[in-house]
């Protein structure tokens, strides 16, 4: 008897457990409230709901619902909910083509029904993100957007899935916001009630975006304000853009910019002479042409962001032509550019010069740029480039999801003019360092400079930094660096036929000609003789420390 009240009571235990694991395993048993995949303000009748007359009685669809849309015009789908999205495409059978919005925990909402969808299958999107047109695909008599939530795996098709209870809907009432659980929810093809949309959509890119709308083929460039269109795609691709960076959006933001000037002519154009590099802006003589010379230290990059190959930059030589060409200074990245510390993983669009931090990755997938490329770039490569940084933590100049949600409500710009790096608490410990060395000769025919930027221990390449060709004693070369960098470099100075070294070997311990001296963070710096990497020579060293 004790034997059987025991194998009883290990009966009574697995029932228990295997009741509790099902609770837990398989998600969806707390409600999820999600809003209206529609633009905001929009207005949607609900023809059908949970234990529905003409369809929803089945496992994958019991608790779903039914929004109208109209069989004469193809309406905006947007993400009603953040996640990973999958694609499917039951054919005329099924949800027809429709997208699955996967929460991480074991379900998925489904958007059913769509006739065209404008995100790749397994990216990841954000609330609010404009992902298709609505249709009448799969299994249906008229348009309408399928919603419901399902427990299973996302990456099947939504038949594959189980409909479960646990889904409610944020939407507006008058000038109030209400939820409504879908099983509570007034549903009926004659006399449903209607649901406006309270969901937030994006109405604002910073400038240097690219923006295109499903409707159409122009692609636009936003430009402090502006929405500029390009005439053609000789004009898109002679400024060196990819139509991997245009992001999707709709007609409603579209109209929160003003109308720009088109772009029809000109080009941008990558020149250099030894380490000496131009971004040369052809316009065809216009007031927009200049030319921006362009730091060593991180040439490679910020060329790239114009569109250009490192190993496709023309010779300087070609400069000729443009000679007329107004010098606009030291180059930086251009405007929409994504960079990123290689210390951290903070990710700022530039805008003007200043690196503009984006609050979450949330706003950034919402901007349609999970695809976008970073630049991950050094402390000495973002001291050479970028003038200033916004802060989140302080509210200054940083790009937030709200600020994207608004017409022309982007973070202002003007009150950078008088920023310097140094001055923010998110400005890296680098600054302007310069190089001055006077010939032990006097005045020569040429001071020519070369070295290496190491940058965390490590060599960026031995080059010649800079080519003095006039008559002078002195040459002067300013430069970006950050604390814990090192200049490794050697300058010759040539009279005639006669040409001698900063350093001369042996080494050690190097016998040192002329005057070196390095200005850093206010404090003059002496380098020192250290060993020639290419021969049995010797150079000179700096430590910024």
């Amino acid at each position: 008897m004790r034997m059987y009240m025991r194998l009883l009571f290990f009966i009574l235990i697995a029932i228990v457990l295997s009741g509790c694991s099902s609770s837990f395993s398989g998600g969806g048993r707390d409600l999820l409230t999600i809003d209206l995949p529609f633009s905001p303000g929009y207005d949607a009748v609900c023809t059908q709901g949970a234990y529905g007359e003409y369809s929803h009685n089945s496992t994958s669809t019991r608790f779903d619902v039914d929004f109208d849309t109209p069989n004469t015009s193809d309406e905006y789908v947007y993400a009603p909910v953040s996640g990973r999205m999958y694609v499917h495409d039951s054919g005329e059978t099924g949800f027809g083509l429709h997208v699955n919005i996967d929460q991480s925990d074991g379900t998925y909402i489904v958007l059913g029904h769509l006739k065209e969808v404008f995100v790749d299958s397994g990216s990841e999107i954000a609330l609010g993100q404009l992902i298709g047109f609505e249709g009448s695909t799969g299994h249906s008599s008229g348009d309408h957007v399928h919603i419901g939530r399902h427990r299973g795996r996302a990456q099947e098709p939504a038949t594959s899935g189980q409909s479960i209870d646990g889904l409610a809907f944020v939407h507006r009432n008058g000038n109030t916001s209400t939820s409504t659980q879908t099983t509570a929810m007034h549903c009926s093809l004659m006399e449903g009630d209607t649901y406006t949309s309270n969901l937030g959509i994006v109405r604002g890119h910073p400038s240097g975006s690219l923006l295109k709308s499903p409707r159409e083929s122009t692609v636009y460039l936003v430009e402090n304000g502006d929405l500029r269109p390009f005439l053609h795609e000789g004009a898109f691709f002679a400024r060196g853009y990819s139509f991997s960076d245009v992001a999707v959006t709709s007609e409603e933001e579209l109209e929160c910019y003003d109308p720009g000037l088109v772009i029809e002519q000109g080009s941008v154009r990558v020149l250099r002479e030894g380490s000496e590099v131009w971004i040369v802006h052809d316009y065809s003589g216009t007031s927009s042409d200049q030319r921006l010379h362009v730091p060593v230290v991180s040439w490679r990059e910020v060329v790239a962001s114009y569109g250009a190959h490192p190993n496709s930059v023309s010779d300087l030589s070609q400069l000729g032509s443009f000679a007329h060409t107004p010098s606009g200074g030291e180059a930086t990245f251009r405007d929409g550019t994504l960079i990123s510390p290689v210390s951290y993983s903070d990710v700022y669009v530039m805008q003007g010069g200043v690196g503009m931090p984006i609050d979450s990755w949330e706003t950034l997938l919402a901007l349609g740029w999970e695809d976008r490329h970073v630049f991950e770039l050094t402390e000495a490569q973002l001291a050479a480039t970028v003038r200033g940084y916004g802060s989140c933590e302080q509210d200054f100049f940083c790009l937030r999801r709200e600020d994207v949600r608004e017409c022309h409500d982007l973070p202002d710009l003007s009150s950078y003019d008088a920023f310097e790096p140094g001055e923010s608490e998110d400005s890296f410990a680098c600054s302007q360092a310069e190089l001055t060395f006077e010939s032990p000769w006097g005045v020569v025919d040429q001071l020519v400079l070369s070295g290496d930027h190491l940058v965390d221990g490590m060599s960026t390449g031995w080059v010649d930094v800079l080519d003095h060709e006039r008559d002078d004693d002195v040459l002067e070369y300013p430069f970006s660096a950050c604390v814990g960098d090192a200049f490794h470099f050697s300058v010759a100075f040539i009279d005639g036929a006669e040409e001698s070294w900063s350093c001369h070997a042996p080494f050690p311990p190097g016998i040192l000609q002329g005057e070196a001296r390095v200005s850093f963070q206010g404090e003059e710096l002496v380098p020192i003789a250290w060993d020639a990497p290419t021969s049995d020579g010797c150079d000179l060293y700096v430590a910024f420390e």
